[in-house]
């Protein structure tokens, strides 16, 4: 399986394999998943740890004897957002693995084209 981290940073290089090899592979959607499933990454990680803070804090109110419903109310819906964006990362990870698995090897120095 090719490193989607060399893909993702020089395309190029790629696509010239995949010339070499007379193949004709679009990587264009590739790579907008790959950005879109590092920018949905981000997201979740964000709100994971406003959640673990939040949760400190209502830990914080109920041992000073307030209220904290309102606080957990607002987790429990950011909770069902890590959820919904996990599992779209899930389904583009799948994708993602699905079209590299696919992907011929980089040819070496020395194969002729074709």
């Amino acid at each position: 399986m090719l490193d989607i981290r060399r893909i993702r940073q020089n395309p190029q290089e790629l696509l010239d394999a995949l010339q070499k090899r007379n193949s004709k592979i679009d990587l264009t959607e590739f790579l907008q998943k790959e950005e879109e499933r590092r920018t949905l990454l981000s997201q979740v990680e964000t709100l994971k740890a406003r959640r673990n803070d939040e949760s400190k804090r209502i830990a914080q109110i109920k041992r000073e004897g307030g209220d904290a419903q309102p606080i957990m109310d607002e987790m429990r819906q950011l909770g069902d957002q890590v959820t919904a964006l996990d599992a779209q990362i899930k389904q583009i990870e799948e994708y993602i693995n699905d079209f590299v698995l696919r992907l011929p090897n980089y040819p070496s120095a020395m194969t002729p084209v074709g």
